[in-house]
């Protein structure tokens, strides 16, 4: 099965600059593809295939020298995205292919050729584990560059997709192929993600009034319509953002039951029936204290 793991990658200065261009040589040649392709269909009624595509990049390098700096298995990976997007319009899954902007996401995709700390290259084994932020990734044409990663790899790398935020930060997407089947589909999802990311996960009764309930003093409300996004407490006065509150409140009630081992309230009954679904809390170990954090309903 596939995996994906996104994670935040740190170049310098110079390396910055390069990307840019990267990006620029990788827009570009998908600008020109696609012209390419929509002006020779509508010329023969049949358009170009990948190959017929990549066929014209060693004339264009020489024409356009700038484009000969990019790594060429990221342009054919440009080719090979195009071809995708045509299949899926035919097969009407998309819409139409469309001409790429400046403004819009920049990214360039490495099918070959990265390597991490280890030197261990795509297409092997990966490392268990890269957590410090000094653990470096090569990336073809562009060296060696910083990655944070929060969780380790496993399987082996097909494709690492590097991109750029509109605030200026850059990150790898790292698809690896692991053994195994991909599990089946169930309303139980979360209990082996948990399990994988060493987090404990506490179910908290799908009733239990988490909006209704002030965050600060407890005081329960009668009624909170859905169209209600901020409140203030009458006990105490505390306004709330109805998320946040909730979230604080789920967060507590799944510590009092990690703590107690019930879903019992305070004065010995239960929020509603046991029969009811479960809502999903997340909780990890802090490294002094009661675990904490890291939830989700």
């Amino acid at each position: 099965m596939y995996q994906s793991i996104k994670a935040r990658i740190y170049p310098s200065d110079a390396q910055s600059e390069k990307l840019s261009q990267f990006f620029g040589c990788a827009r570009w040649w998908w600008n020109r593809a696609l012209n390419e392709t929509t002006t020779t269909y509508a010329q023969t009624g049949k358009g170009l295939s990948r190959e017929g595509l990549n066929a014209l990049l060693p004339a264009l390098k020489k024409e356009f020298i700038w484009l000969g700096e990019c790594h060429s298995q990221v342009l054919q990976s440009v080719t090979l995205n195009l071809s995708k997007s045509f299949i899926n319009f035919f097969e009407k899954r998309a819409k139409f292919p469309n001409f790429k902007s400046k403004h819009g996401k920049q990214s360039i995709q490495y099918p070959q050729g990265t390597k991490f700390a280890d030197a261990r290259p795509s297409g092997s084994p990966t490392r268990k584990a890269h957590q410090a932020v000094d653990n470096p990734i090569y990336l073809p044409k562009l060296g060696w560059v910083k990655i944070s990663l929060h969780r380790p790899l496993d399987g082996e790398v097909k494709t690492v997709t590097i991109s750029k935020n509109p605030s200026g930060q850059y990150f790898a997407a790292i698809l690896t192929e692991q053994e195994g089947e991909y599990p089946v589909p169930s309303s139980e999802g979360n209990d082996y993600k948990c399990e994988r990311s060493g987090k404990i996960l506490v179910k908290v009764d799908r009733f239990f009034p988490s909006s209704k309930t002030c965050s600060n003093c407890y005081h329960r409300v009668s009624s909170l319509p859905l169209d209600v996004r901020q409140w203030t407490c009458q006990a105490c006065g505390t306004n709330h953002d109805r998320d946040v509150n909730a979230a604080q409140n789920l967060k507590a009630e799944g510590l009092r039951i990690l703590s107690l081992g019930t879903s019992e309230t305070a004065d010995g009954g239960n929020v509603r029936p046991s029969r009811g679904r479960k809502t999903s809390v997340r909780l990890s170990p802090s490294k002094s204290e009661a675990p904490s954090s890291h939830m989700s309903a």
